[in-house]
């Protein structure tokens, strides 16, 4: 997790020395379908949608500001993260520096992709309001997460971040949050540490909730201060559901258990089979390998700008997928010739 953390600070440091290195936009993003791009111009200026063939503007994508904002701190870097059909561009703002409670607030904002009759290409926000506030605003309402009797000064504030997309488009997960700041008391009157789960559904336009998701928002270790912790993993989601293919969330942790005790069986057989000349270059290869695994994890979660329980399970999804596949390579070599 520290080099995690790291990584995400040196990220972060890049794009600022970036932006004062040279003029001109940033390239944030690019659509899987290779039609646009968002770049962004620093310190503040708005994402911009630009065509790949020409490099021409096609629009800008307005990230509401937050209503507690302070005009000695502007907003962080814009991350757009852009759904698999290319027809969807979620944005969010990373945390800025400001004090509380507006380090807390986190902005986000989501597009439509739509054709005029002559082709040309728009993008519409999803909701009239802001995106954040409206996901919380959902949620609490179905899982009844606000106080009702905070103080008359209380003030309320947002965060939603980037979980995943769908693969079928149709789904957007969030991890949303809200929290109350007493501006005379100087201090947090609802705790704003947690967060939750929601989807919006691309289809309805609306936010939803799975079973998967409710399960996840209700268990106790969802509120566990504890990151690494096999059972507050339970409470974590790193994958949304397509639609039609809803399902109870697997365990990151118990998945990559299993197959790390058959990487070791399947290596312990292999080592005891070899003849005594090559383990040493197995051996040299396997610690390579461990290496390199847990590294290509800890740059996943990165990737995903994952922190917190979401990276943890991440590393983990990522490292199991890896050992799966070594493990398969192992049973390879341990059936092959290559061991007589």
């Amino acid at each position: 997790m520290r080099l995690l953390l790291a990584l995400l600070i040196i990220s972060l440091e890049c794009l600022s020395h970036a932006a004062e290195e040279k003029e001109g936009p940033i390239r944030l993003a690019t659509a899987p379908s290779g039609e646009y791009a968002v770049d962004w111009t620093a310190p503040d200026g708005p994402p911009r949608v630009v065509s790949k063939p020409d490099g021409a503007v096609i629009a800008e994508l307005k990230i509401p500001e937050s209503e507690q904002s302070s005009g000695d701190h502007s907003m962080a870097t814009p991350l757009p993260f852009i759904s698999p059909d290319s027809n969807w561009v979620f944005v969010m703002n990373v945390d800025n520096d400001a004090p509380p409670p507006e380090s807390f607030s986190r902005p986000s904002a989501l597009f439509r992709r739509t054709r005029s009759s002559d082709g040309t290409i728009h993008f519409e926000a999803a909701t009239p309001d802001r995106f954040d506030k409206a996901a919380w605003e959902f949620l609490d309402k179905e899982l009844k997460l606000g106080r009702p009797d905070l103080p008359p000064d209380a003030k309320r504030v947002y965060s939603a971040s980037f979980i995943d997309w769908s693969r079928d488009s149709a789904r957007l997960l969030l991890s949303v949050g809200g929290g109350a700041w007493s501006p005379s008391k100087s201090e947090w009157v609802e705790a704003a540490a947690y967060t939750w789960y929601c989807y919006f559904n691309t289809r309805s336009g609306k936010f939803e909730l799975t079973d998967r998701l409710r399960t996840a928002d209700t268990r106790p270790e969802r509120k566990s201060n504890t990151s690494d912790d096999a059972f507050a993993l339970l409470a974590v989601v790193t994958n949304a559901e397509s639609i039609g293919e809803e399902g109870p969330q697997s365990s990151p942790k118990e998945r990559f258990d299993v197959v790390d005790k058959r990487l070791n069986d399947v290596y312990d057989k292999l080592i005891a089979k070899i003849e005594p000349a090559k383990r040493e270059s197995i051996r040299n290869e396997q610690r390579a390998w461990l290496i390199s695994r847990d590294t290509e994890a800890e740059i996943a979660a990165l990737q995903m700008w994952s922190s917190g329980r979401e990276a943890t399970a991440r590393i983990l999804e990522s490292k199991a997928i890896s050992t799966e596949a070594r493990v398969a390579e192992l049973e390879k070599l341990l059936s092959g010739s290559q061991v007589k």
